[in-house]
Parts: structure tokens; C-alpha cells; sequence
């Protein structure tokens, strides 16, 4: 899965957003050691546990959104294939010789596409 970025720079933002992941978890270990020995129960432990990862994973996903979308994070995915579309104005501000020009132009185009290539054309006018 092919990834570039346009402004690589940017992700040395992720160590401190891996700094401040940490935070809450050193804080909390500190305060469930506290609350285990004023015997605090143990579901409400386990639930406060789960809750803690569960924001911190969610944080950290955020974090990791935004950090990815400053660094300009694309998935490139080549194609061998290649469409073409050609506008035509088919108007009447436009004069008879300049559409068949045209005409002529992007038939001459088409002929000239490699084999796959795909070609559209979009004409546009009061009756096109």
C-alpha cells in the first residue's frame, strides 16, 4: 500500500502525541494504586480500566487523523489506463470552421491513443 506525503515534516508530530498518550496512563497508574489501597471494588476498577483505553486508544486515533492530514497523506495508486475527456462548444459564438477544427483535432487524437487509453468528449451548446 503505496503512501507519500506532501509535507513529511509534519509527522514528527507523532512523538509527542506518543509523549502525550502516555500522560493519562502514568497518572492513572498512580491514582489506581491510591484507590486499590483504600480498597476501592474491583468492577468499578475493571470498568475504569476499559473506559481509560478506550479514550486513549480514541485520542490516539484522532491525533493520528489530524497528524496525517497536516502531512499531506495520499494512497497512490497507479493505473496503466488513461481517460481523456474533450470539451467541444458547439454555440453559436463559436464559428462553423472552429468546431469542425476541433472536430478534426480530437478525432486525429483518438486515433492516436494507445490501446486501453479511453477517450470522452462533453459537447455543450443550445442543441448539442
Amino acid at each position: 500500500m503505496p503512501i507519500s506525503f506532501t509535507n513529511p515534516s509534519v509527522l514528527w508530530l507523532l512523538l509527542p502525541l506518543l509523549g502525550l498518550l502516555s500522560l493519562p496512563s502514568i497518572e492513572r497508574a498512580g491514582r489506581a494504586s491510591a484507590t486499590a489501597a483504600r480498597g476501592g471494588l474491583q468492577t468499578l476498577r475493571r470498568a475504569a480500566t476499559t473506559r481509560h483505553w478506550l479514550g486513549t486508544a480514541l485520542r490516539g486515533l484522532i491525533g493520528l487523523g489530524l497528524i496525517l492530514a497536516l502531512s499531506g497523506a495520499r494512497w497512490v495508486q497507479s493505473v496503466a489506463d488513461l481517460t481523456t475527456v474533450f470539451v467541444l462548444d458547439l454555440s453559436d459564438s463559436v464559428p462553423a470552421e472552429e468546431q469542425e477544427r476541433a472536430e478534426t483535432f480530437i478525432r486525429q487524437a483518438v486515433a492516436a491513443m494507445p490501446d486501453g487509453d479511453r477517450a470522452a468528449i462533453v459537447a455543450f451548446g443550445e442543441e448539442a
